[in-house]
């Protein structure tokens, strides 16, 4: 579809816009955005320890804390 890429750039901004917004400290934080020629840039908060998907996986059970 010749629109595709529009629609992933669009989906993309809102996604920006939404994380813009959110605050919370259990949150990752968007704190700049940079668009070059071919790419957008996000600079976020540093999180060690992997995936969050790949920690559920490997221990089964998590609690909500």
């Amino acid at each position: 579809e010749s629109n595709q890429p529009n629609r992933t750039k669009v989906a993309l901004l809102n996604e920006i816009d939404i994380m813009r917004k959110t605050s919370h400290p259990n949150i990752i934080k968007l704190h700049e955005v940079y668009e070059g020629q071919f790419h957008i840039y996000l600079v976020m908060d540093l999180l060690k320890g992997g995936e969050l998907y790949e920690t559920i996986v490997k221990t089964a059970n998590q609690s909500e804390k």
